[in-house]
């Protein structure tokens, strides 16, 4: 799997898994680490080049284990934007063809 949009034929089972008791203490450790890694980000002190840097850092992990977090609805959301997408392309299509332009007629 290269993408998140690789796991859309998975997103009933990774539902499921996100609801399951087994998945508790789990989320329970990413909420955690999401909460500690977002109060250490809003408290750098913007006075050195390090601190930009450490606040990259930070940044990047407060977005990971935010998707992380969020997993089935980030899935659900990229796989409606698609089922969108693809309509509005197939809708596009339609309202490009013209049957009086048909080639070698």
């Amino acid at each position: 799997m290269q993408e998140v949009k690789d796991l859309i034929p998975q997103l009933q089972r990774l539902q499921v898994l996100y609801q399951s008791e087994d998945f508790k203490p789990l989320d329970k450790f990413l909420r955690s680490s999401y909460q500690q890694k977002e109060a250490e980000l809003l408290s750098i002190t913007w006075n050195s080049k390090t601190s930009r840097i450490d606040a990259a850092i930070l940044a990047v992990q407060v977005n990971l284990l935010g998707v992380l977090l969020n997993l089935p609805y980030m899935v659900k959301k990229i796989k409606d934007d698609l089922e969108e997408q693809e309509a509005k392309q197939k809708q596009q299509a339609e309202a490009d063809f013209d049957p009086l332009n048909v080639e070698g007629v």
